[in-house]
């Protein structure tokens, strides 16, 4: 399988050496669930688990989509949810010029780059297959002009290596949002958000969109008794009830409860 073919070369490339045994797990949009109700998950893109170690790898392609507490986060997530396990963390990115993470005993970070990896994208899927060698030259095009926004580039070879996603639609309106919330206080019936989101930290956003509507609702109003949450297919139990779910594993559900969840 190529996906797991271009792994291994990429862990040849960041560690040295060959992985050894085919990973157990490789999760597209990792979720790192949050430790308590003030915190917000953490998503890494890629994760590569084994029963002693967990490999999250971040990919940017633009250098403004960086955040300082984002790398540190992860690891502290990842140490917290995997006590046992040693952590690898990999930041895939354009040029980019930032400190490293604070790393603690069992953990190790390493910085690539693009132009590192276009090597290895080629030595896979470079072949007389049409789509194959289309995947790499879309690889080639958007390495070389990194401007490029992640939903288009994620839609391209990246298919290969986990599945394919489609760039991500416009955020759902406010009024749309609404109107799930009011469907919700009105029968009750759990409800889901066909929007689709680019990853887990932009759904994050959205459910934080829709808190925001419940919390700025009329006291004594239903919506009061609506939380609005994320199905995970990682954490939570069931199957997804929309495309967006089934895409990204994730999706935000609003549920209500017989008191109001935000106060009042």
């Amino acid at each position: 399988m190529r996906g797991a073919e271009f792994l291994r070369r990429l862990h040849v490339l960041v560690f040295g050496e060959d992985p050894g045994s085919p990973c157990d797990v490789f999760v597209d949009e990792f979720e790192l669930p949050r430790r308590h109700e003030a915190e917000r998950s953490g998503w890494p893109d890629w994760a590569v688990l084994w029963p002693d170690r967990v490999w999250m790898v971040e990919l940017k392609t633009e250098a403004r989509s960086h955040r300082p507490d984002q790398l540190p986060h992860y690891l502290d997530l990842g140490a917290h949810h995997y006590p046992d396990a040693s952590i690898d963390l990999t930041y895939l990115t354009g040029t980019l010029d930032k400190p490293a993470p604070e790393v603690r005993a069992g953990q190790r970070y390493h910085h690539i780059v693009w132009t590192e990896v276009l090597p290895l994208i080629k030595a896979v899927w470079a072949d007389d297959e049409p789509a194959a060698g289309a995947y790499v030259e879309a690889a080639r095009q958007l390495i070389s002009s990194l401007g490029t926004p992640w939903t288009e580039w994620r839609a391209g070879w990246m298919s290969e290596v986990a599945r394919a996603v489609e760039a991500s639609e416009p955020a759902v309106p406010r009024d749309d949002l609404w109107e799930l919330i009011v469907a919700t206080a009105d029968d009750g019936k759990q409800r889901a958000s066909d929007a689709h989101t680019e990853s887990g930290e932009s759904l994050e956003d959205l459910r934080d969109r829709a808190r925001e509507l419940v919390i700025a609702a009329a006291e004594g109003s239903a919506t009061k008794h609506v939380l609005p949450w994320i199905w995970s297919s990682q954490t939570s139990g069931g199957q997804p009830l929309t495309s967006a779910g089934e895409e990204l594993g994730a999706e935000l559900r609003l549920s209500r409860y017989a008191r109001p969840q935000f106060g009042g």
